[in-house]
């Protein structure tokens, strides 16, 4: 849902300010926005896998 909500956002942004899209700007940026969302997930898998946890509570305790 975020994934949709974080592209959308940036072509209503693109539209407001250029006024038209075109078809490989919209695909470019799905693109890139589906590569970030890609490679967060595989970074919060691996801190799980390191830590045990995601809860940020938790976390913050290693620093502390």
């Amino acid at each position: 849902m975020g994934l949709l909500v974080i592209e959308n956002g940036i072509a209503v942004f693109v539209l407001a300010t250029v006024g038209s899209l075109p078809l490989m700007i919209e695909f470019g940026i799905f693109g890139v926005t589906v590569a970030t969302a890609y490679i967060l997930a595989i970074l919060s898998a691996q801190i799980n896998d390191l830590y045990g946890s995601t809860d940020t509570d938790d976390l913050r305790e290693l620093s502390e």
